[in-house]
């Protein structure tokens, strides 16, 4: 609304890792597989500790999960707003530099396939906003649209199915992962030549 304020109000600043809960329920159930009542519940107690890391004060983090869709419905309807910097950061999805470390011919090639792929990431975004949410940003989504999503969704849940461990992690979340299942099976620890 032109006032200015600080991206470290607590308020704006709690948002952050908060909204992330329902997003990361969306990814799972669009491209993943879609959590239970008791991993929603989990993930919910992980983004509280991932928002004490941030510094968000506990008065900010809504205690359970039905708090937290009260709190999140709340800021939807009376906070979220059609702002330009949206816009801004969107347009930065669909025309993504190339990283820092790319160099060259590789460089030339990311810029040349941006066009497709930046289209391609910035309708997956859209597709992942809440309804309510497209609606505010003034963002077009149609039932096709909703459709091939989930067409797509479906695709990548099979193919990661099918693929290797090793190569749907990189080495560290592997390694945890490897380590997670040998604590499970009461196994002492696993060394670094195992990853």
């Amino acid at each position: 609304n032109g006032r200015e304020y600080s991206a470290l109000n607590p308020e704006a600043w709690a948002w952050v890792p908060l909204s992330a809960y329902p997003a990361f329920l969306t990814l799972c159930r669009l491209f993943g597989e879609p959590l239970g009542p008791a991993d929603e519940a989990r993930l919910y107690e992980e983004i509280k500790n991932l928002a004490r890391i941030f510094g968000v004060r506990e008065r900010h983090i809504p205690a359970t999960v039905s708090e937290f869709w009260a709190y999140y419905n709340t800021m939807i309807s009376t906070r979220l707003v059609d702002h330009p910097f949206v816009h801004e950061v969107l347009g930065v999805i669909r025309a993504a530099p190339p990283p820092p470390i790319m160099r060259g011919p590789l460089a030339t090639l990311w810029r040349a396939a941006t066009p497709v792929t930046g289209r391609l990431n910035l309708w997956t975004v859209t597709g992942t906003f809440p309804p309510e949410v497209r609606e505010i940003l003034q963002l077009t989504w149609t039932a096709r649209d909703e459709r091939l999503l989930r067409l797509a969704g479906q695709a990548i849940r099979y193919l990661a199915r099918v693929t290797p461990e090793p190569l749907r992690y990189p080495p560290f979340p592997l390694h945890a992962r490897r380590l997670a299942r040998a604590r499970t099976a009461g196994r002492p620890k696993i060394g670094r030549a195992h990853v």
